[in-house]
């Protein structure tokens, strides 16, 4: 007499499960990689469009939006922040006042609530990780170098940048070519 199988053997769903569970495990490191990816894309658009900016400004007011250096001798890094307030002088929520700027035109938007938040609660303008760009003037080649810190939050660039001899940044985000 022949039996009747019915449903399925232990191994057979012992199988199963770990199949789902090495395609949710490939899954989700694929999202992952993908928000990290968005991250650095949004971040190098952005240094990108800062830079222009802050080019415009220059061009004009005749002046970047920081103070220049004693004697012209030195390069400069200026507070982020305080250039951001100085292209963007109509949004209330950056720390700061407006200097350079007298014409309060608005180079660039910040944008202070939403899913793409650029602005934290202390006034400053922070990239996806919420750490502050940082911005840099080497004086003798009249070149703006703009970076962000990355995933990690540490500045790996700053030495180099102000040296000019940049070449592995870690992962940090820059403008620097």
């Amino acid at each position: 007499m022949r039996t009747r199988r019915r449903g399925f053997t232990l191994v057979e769903l012992l199988i199963v499960i770990s199949i789902i569970a090495l395609l949710a495990g490939l899954t989700a490191s694929v999202v992952v990689s993908a928000a990290k990816r968005r991250h650095t894309v949004r971040v190098m658009s952005r240094l990108n469009q800062i830079k222009l900016a802050i080019e415009q400004f220059k061009l004009e007011n005749n002046q970047y939006p920081w103070d220049l250096p004693p004697n012209d001798t030195t390069d400069v890094v200026p507070v982020f922040t305080d250039v951001a307030k100085e292209l963007n002088p109509s949004n209330t929520d950056l720390a700061g006042n407006v200097v350079y700027n007298v014409t309060k035109r608005d180079y660039l938007q910040f944008a202070s609530s939403g899913s793409k938040k650029e602005i934290d609660g202390t006034g400053k303008v922070v990239d996806p990780w919420g750490v502050e760009y940082n911005v840099y003037w080497n004086l003798s080649l009249d070149k703006v170098v703009l970076w962000s810190n990355g995933p990690n939050g540490a500045d790996e660039t700053s030495d180099d940048a102000a040296a000019g001899t940049a070449t592995d940044f870690g992962d940090d985000i820059t403008t620097m070519k």
